[in-house]
């Protein structure tokens, strides 16, 4: 009986990765606008860490307008970039099926 067999189990980060690239395939805006969201928070903390800031507290204003930079910002430039690429190989391939 198939249901009895044990099922080998990914280790969690190796399910997560799995996940997450998963995320990139079905919504790919979104999950890139949540990383580019959550590792502006992740970098203002280190930096805030790494220049005695975070001795005297968190300043959790910097992070969450990090963080907000992160979410419209960044993502918007990173997903506009790629799609201009994306159209300029496009382009790029056409011209050269024309010449030939």
């Amino acid at each position: 009986n198939s249901d009895m067999t044990p099922r080998r189990r990914e280790p969690p980060s190796q399910s997560l990765w799995q996940w997450y690239l998963r995320q990139l395939q079905i919504a790919p805006v979104r999950t890139k606008a949540l990383t580019a969201c959550l590792l502006s928070g992740v970098s203002d903390v280190m930096a805030q860490a790494l220049t005695g800031r975070l001795a005297r507290g968190l300043d959790v204003t910097s992070v969450r307008h990090q963080m907000l930079v992160g979410l419209t910002v960044q993502c918007s430039l990173t997903v506009k970039w790629r799609c201009v690429a994306l159209l300029n190989d496009c382009c790029f391939v056409e011209m050269i099926a024309i010449v030939s």
